[in-house]
């Protein structure tokens, strides 16, 4: 059993989750005129973006019967 899942949607999470807490402390801590700063963040704004739409072109539905022979389940 994990105990923290790693799944497409909670990579996403984490990741959007660590861009937003870093804007928050910047905003706080008044560092956010600092060019390295904005640097990080945007690239990490840039990794959310890449990863979720590698992620959306890869996504296929799963279907549960077969094509070639569906069969009644009560047989």
């Amino acid at each position: 059993m994990k105990f923290f899942p790693l799944n497409t949607d909670t990579i996403a999470q984490i990741l959007v989750g660590v861009v937003a807490f870093g804007f928050f402390i910047g905003g706080l801590l008044d560092v956010l005129d600092l060019f390295i700063l904005k640097a990080l963040l945007i690239i990490g704004f840039c990794t959310i973006f890449i990863l979720a739409t590698s992620y959306a072109i890869k996504n296929e539905s799963k279907k549960n019967r077969l094509k070639d022979k569906p069969k009644d389940d009560l047989n």
